[in-house]
């Protein structure tokens, strides 16, 4: 959240490129994402409590899936949390990228696009932001136990996630040459290993490509 505050600029000093603007953004979902992968439960429950400080009664929703998940609450929320992140963020990017093709036309009334981008754009991703953390405080306590019919809703997400999965593997294969070394992960395990190795994993539709 701090990071994304970096975009509330000077209008009038352009400190920032286009680029830059979605890089920003870029950094501070993949530090989210990155945490969650490596730093164990203790990332996925302040996760969870930063979530829940708008909505009391959320923790104890938590406490209750807790409960009845057992050991699996932590795999299964974290691939949710994942899940979820990568669904938004790709549909985050393309409005980012029509948003930067219509800003120019505003040029014609004597506004400056690149202020205009910067200004839509924290708009946008403030708004990609307040639908993920919604959408979480909805669907944790449905999440079903293991075995148990998953909810429509993960299902909608859980499509959508390996929709994005394969965009992810079309952009990548023009991107690493075979010997490079890259790092996947399926939402739970991380493994670091040579492109032309991961090429099995990612065809899989189960592993992406960490950036």
């Amino acid at each position: 959240q701090t990071r994304i505050e970096e975009l509330n600029f000077d209008s009038r000093k352009h400190v920032l490129s286009y680029d830059d603007v979605l890089n920003i953004q870029r950094k501070s979902i993949y530090e989210r994402r990155r945490a969650l992968l490596t730093l164990g439960t203790d990332a996925i429950d302040a996760e969870l409590q930063r979530l829940g400080k708008k909505e009391e009664s959320f923790a104890d929703a938590v406490a209750d899936k807790k409960k009845e998940l057992g050991e699996a609450f932590y795999s299964v929320v974290r691939r949710f949390l994942l899940q979820t992140l990568d669904y938004l963020w790709v549909e985050h990017l393309e409005a980012m990228e029509y948003l930067r093709s219509s800003v120019n036309l505003r040029a014609y009334g004597q506004r400056d696009p690149l202020v205009e981008y910067k200004k839509e754009g924290l708009k946008t991703f403030r708004t990609m932001e307040e639908t993920y953390e919604q959408h979480v405080r909805k669907t944790i306590p449905t999440i079903a136990p293991a075995g148990a019919q998953v909810s429509k809703a993960e299902q909608v997400i859980h499509k959508a996630a390996q929709s994005i999965l394969s965009q992810g593997r079309a952009a990548t294969a023009k991107e690493y040459g075979r010997n490079d070394r890259v790092v996947i992960t399926d939402g739970v395990e991380t493994q670091e290993m040579k492109y032309k190795k991961a090429e099995s994993f990612l065809n899989s539709g189960q592993w992406k490509i960490v950036e």
